[in-house]
């Protein structure tokens, strides 16, 4: 049995020959989930920011057809 004062670093279980069956790594900390929160806001936040630039990729796609199109309405009136 391992004492409980030192199952939070992590220990590997071994088998009857002293070969390494498992390892458990050691327990997170409460910076390790601040971390792990910050990383996932921010994948959230990137995943938010490539929608919305396919949303506006995918109207100028629409609304442009072609070059031609692009430089035609550079010279149209914007009233």
């Amino acid at each position: 049995m391992i004492p409980a004062a030192y199952v939070g670093s992590g220990y590997e279980i071994l088998n009857a020959s002293g070969q390494v069956v498992r390892v458990v790594p050691p327990a997170k900390t409460d910076t390790d989930f601040e971390r792990d929160a910050a990383a996932a806001r921010a994948q959230d936040a990137e995943a938010v920011a490539q929608a919305a630039q396919l949303e506006r990729d995918t109207f100028l796609l629409r609304r442009y057809g072609t070059i031609q199109n692009i430089e035609a309405a550079r010279y149209r009136p914007l009233c």
